[in-house]
């Protein structure tokens, strides 16, 4: 959390929070506000849509009766938060004043882990199920998070292990770009921490899922060098001619 996360919780009058880290709600109860925990309203088989929804209205009818109401959320609040969007869509609703804070997010904890740079090798970003429902173009020469992958083909909450069956599909998607034999790793929130949990090639995967937790995300690196588009851009970048042509 940043200092001005901090500022926020000192000011407000009731936290709600998603997080079961003990170290993290035992930070925020420092900080004086009445906690309550958003993970009750979780039911095995009920789709997390009408789970957030739930939550949304408990925290916007509180914060339009007794604010400022604080929601934190692990990761950064609206980096793969439905809860989020349903919370600000709320807030317009019943005319509720707004802001977001931001925290760091899963993609930082995972390039951090994997020591990439994004730079030189561009990142694509996608949630597992949207891959596989839309028609979008992976580019095998960029590295590639895949997130979610454990919540695979359903918005209904379990706590059931998957089977491997749940990322067959992924691993043809992804076989058609990459191959089978391209190694991929698993990483896995336990905790505040982001580790790699696994790591093989892609026909080894689906095999794996049982030993995945719910916190899982996809890292498949570069299979390709991309295709240069402008070699001249590439041979002037040091070019001191060049540079007087840029600026004034």
């Amino acid at each position: 959390m940043t200092r001005e996360v901090e500022a926020v919780l000192d000011g407000c009058r009731h936290v709600y929070y998603l997080h079961d880290e003990p170290e993290t709600v035992r930070f925020l109860a420092y900080h004086g506000a009445p906690l309550t925990s958003l993970s009750s309203f979780y039911a095995t088989g009920t789709s997390r849509l009408e789970t957030y929804y739930r939550m949304a209205a408990r925290v916007v009818s509180h914060a339009a009766q007794d604010p400022p109401v604080v929601v934190a959320l692990y990761g950064h609040p609206t980096i793969f938060s439905t809860l989020t969007s349903m919370l600000l869509a709320g807030a317009r609703q019943f005319a509720v004043t707004t802001a977001v804070y931001p925290g760091i997010s899963s993609i930082d904890a995972i390039i951090a882990e994997l020591g990439l740079d994004p730079g030189p090798v561009a990142l694509q970003v996608h949630e597992a199920t949207e891959l596989l429902v839309y028609d979008r173009a992976l580019d095998p020469s960029a590295a590639l998070l895949i997130f979610q992958a454990s919540q695979l083909e359903t918005r209904l909450h379990s706590t059931r292990p998957s089977s491997p069956r749940r990322l067959e599909q992924l691993v043809n998607r992804l076989a058609a770009t990459h191959g089978l034999s391209h190694v991929v790793t698993v990483l896995e929130v336990q905790g505040n921490r982001t580790s790699q949990h696994w790591t093989g090639p892609l026909n080894e995967l689906a095999a794996a899922a049982p030993t995945f937790g719910a916190m899982v995300t996809l890292y498949v690196p570069p299979r390709t060098q991309p295709l240069v588009r402008d070699a001249a851009i590439l041979e002037q970048l040091d070019d001191p001619t060049k540079l007087s042509d840029l600026v004034q």
